[in-house]
């Protein structure tokens, strides 16, 4: 791709600009399809605790704060909070990371 790109700007035309912009794509698509599984697949055990008496989970850390994700909130359901919050509870269970999601359908 990148003697392609040499190529075409050695020439200075724009012919085959398209197809190296799809070339582009379709890598920066297979990248993310490698990456998005890992949480899925990879990654998914997460620790559950309770914030303000509701189930979540942590997700995601940092020095000083959690990202946690509590499926049976209203949207937003990610939300970062400090580690020493008074309404966090830590249980020490680890589940998937996505248990206790559950998807409603609603007829058009």
């Amino acid at each position: 791709m990148f003697r392609a790109i040499r190529l075409q700007r050695r020439q200075r035309t724009n012919d085959g600009t398209a197809p190296i912009a799809l070339l582009a794509a379709v890598i920066a698509i297979m990248f993310l399809l490698n990456e998005f599984p890992y949480r899925i697949l990879v990654n998914r055990d997460t620790e559950r605790v309770e914030y303000g008496g509701v189930r979540c989970q942590i997700i995601g850390e940092s020095a000083d704060e959690f990202l946690i994700f509590c499926p049976q909130t209203d949207p937003p359901r990610n939300r970062t909070i400090r580690r020493d919050d008074a309404k966090l509870r830590r249980l020490g269970i680890i589940e998937p990371a996505y248990a206790g999601v559950t998807v409603s359908h609603q007829d058009p």
